[in-house]
């Protein structure tokens, strides 16, 4: 947030997006982004919101992933209670996520 925050004071000056995405090391779609951003909601449009990619999985689906995992892989079909991969690929391998066994 202090980056694009950054970005609408320079772009309150009169940069550009391009000195934008140099300045702050963000790429020249995500200064667009936040130059259009500025232009219709000012500063406060750019104090707001998340960052970054949205979750693949809203809470309920999580829930349910973290349930089938502390089950186990008997539970879930697997003929034996071993896999031969660490917990981190295992989990990413079973449900396309990467979860490490602190987020269980």
């Amino acid at each position: 947030e202090a980056r694009r925050l950054r970005a609408a004071e320079m772009f309150a000056k009169g940069a550009t997006q391009a000195d934008v995405a140099r300045e702050l090391a963000v790429s020249r779609p995500t200064a667009l982004e936040w130059h259009r951003k500025w232009s219709e909601g000012g500063k406060k449009a750019l104090a707001a919101g998340r960052a970054g990619r949205p979750p693949l999985l809203d809470a309920s689906d999580m829930a349910k992933v973290v349930k089938a995992l502390r089950a186990g892989p008997r539970s879930n079909g697997f003929p034996t209670e071993m896999c031969g991969l660490p917990p981190k690929f295992r989990t990413h391998c079973l449900c396309g996520l990467e979860l490490t066994l602190s987020e269980l």
